[in-house]
């Protein structure tokens, strides 16, 4: 893949870099810890069959307090040299600009700029390349563009046939694929397979799921791209998930590493010696997946799966405007699936409705939304009467939370309330297409009252 960048800009950029090199400067025996404005996202690989992207020799960064990066220096030089304070925010601003002015972000990451340009800056330091920053670059970009398939394990659920989702392929991952790939590995790297099998045994790779995302980008935006758009479609996946109607079930369907898992760690002494050490499991991960084959999709598809993945798949702009706001509010209601507590799962169910069944911040939630639940899903006039009042004691609830700090233990309430708020959803997921604005389907729902 070919980039450029104006010449005129990448004069000025080229001067302005040659500028910084010469505010390299001796790391500091005191860090500073100023604001900034950059924070990285490295890849960090546990074992591999091929020589690191980023960075190509030692750095080492400084982050904040406020987990942005305030200073970096090349560790290995003798003495370290490195940007730090001003200079290393002129620098990042420097970055910002190249990765602006050469249009790169659908395939490049902004991390991948500022490992660029730094490393531009070592070579010219040490003499080792006369070529100016904007050309070393772009040159550097374009070696490690390429076609990469990223899967993500997924945690808390098992799958057994294929689901594509947009963009992103949810499959199985066969156990002989696993021996063959170690197998191959073990060939060529013996010394990392210790580390390969730790990962693939944190990670559960007996019985494993994953998500996966082809595109063409150099590493570290293949993976942000990846994650990005598999959360997209685990909003869509959870959204089914029978703890949306069971609030007492776990449920983690989770990218490995992003789950919930409650599992803190323990020292345990007796006549100052050390006797124990462990974790206490306070949460099964993934014990019981949910498990998705080809009846459960049967049944998903009736509820509005298919139409959920075809929206997915839809580009933002060309979606209604109630669409967009049902994707905003899924993502919430994702959230509510795979809380761990009570207390959290009706903070975010609540929250959902609000985004879809409310006007505007002048409404009351507790009359409105109970209301146009009732409406909605109410099979008779009895049916209504109990939706609301559910729903009041529901908001109760989620009042005393968030005003006084209370935990929801009152499983009975919420055990009718978040069925109630699910077919809520599913209601307007079958109204997505009929309506094109949030107003216009509220309107609609309001009027319902007086058929």
């Amino acid at each position: 893949m070919k980039y450029s960048i104006n010449q005129e800009t990448a004069r000025e950029l080229d001067l302005e870099g040659l500028q910084l090199l010469g505010a390299l400067a001796v790391e500091p025996v005191k860090a500073v810890d100023p604001p900034a404005t950059f924070r990285p996202n490295y890849l960090t690989t546990i074992a591999s069959l091929r020589k690191n992207e980023t960075p190509e020799n030692l750095v080492n960064p400084t982050i904040g307090t406020d987990g942005y990066e305030v200073a970096r220096c090349f560790p290995d030089l003798n003495p370290p040299i490195g940007l730090f304070g001003q200079s290393h925010a002129s620098f990042i601003q420097l970055c910002r600009s190249v990765f602006e002015a050469s249009d790169v972000g659908a395939t490049i990451s902004e991390t991948f700029i500022v490992e660029s340009c730094f490393e531009w800056m070592r070579q010219r330091h040490l003499g080792a390349t006369d070529l100016p920053l904007t050309e070393y670059v772009l040159s550097r970009c374009e070696r490690n563009v390429a076609n990469q398939e990223v899967w993500l394990p997924l945690i808390g659920v098992q799958l057994n046939l294929e689901l594509l989702l947009a963009n992103i392929l949810f499959k199985p991952v066969r156990q002989a694929d696993w021996r063959r790939w170690v197998f191959e590995w073990e060939s060529r790297h013996p010394t990392e397979i210790p580390r390969l099998r730790r990962f693939l045994v944190d990670a559960e790779s007996e019985g494993m799921s994953v998500a996966v995302r082809r595109l063409t980008a150099e590493p570290i935006k293949a993976v942000e791209i990846a994650l990005k758009d598999a959360e997209a479609a685990l909003d869509v996946l959870r959204y089914f998930s029978p703890s949306n109607r069971y609030p007492t079930m776990p449920a983690y369907c989770s990218i490995a590493g992003r789950e919930p898992v409650n599992r803190p760690k323990h020292l345990i002494i007796q006549h100052a010696a050390l006797v124990s050490a462990g974790t206490t499991i306070a949460n099964m991960r993934a014990n019981h997946p949910w498990r998705i084959d080809e009846d459960l999709v049967t049944k998903m598809r009736g509820v509005g799966f298919d139409t959920l993945v075809n929206l997915l798949a839809t580009p933002h702009e060309e979606r209604s405007e109630l669409q967009n706001d049902f994707f905003k509010a899924l993502a919430v209601y994702s959230k509510s699936c795979i809380a761990q507590s009570l207390t959290d799962k009706l903070l975010y169910a609540v929250l959902t409705l609000e985004c879809v069944l409310l006007k505007d911040e002048s409404e009351s939630l507790q009359k409105h939304i109970g209301e146009r639940m009732a409406f909605i899903i109410g099979k008779s006039l009895e049916h209504r009467i109990a939706i609301v009042a559910n729903y009041k004691k529901a908001y109760a609830l989620r009042s005393g939370a968030v005003h006084h700090g209370r935990e929801v233990t009152e499983e009975e309430i919420l055990n009718e309330f978040m069925p109630n708020a699910w077919f809520s959803l599913n209601w307007v997921v079958g109204a997505l297409s009929q309506f094109k604005s949030k107003q216009e389907m509220i309107e609609h729902v309001d009027d319902m009252k007086f058929l």
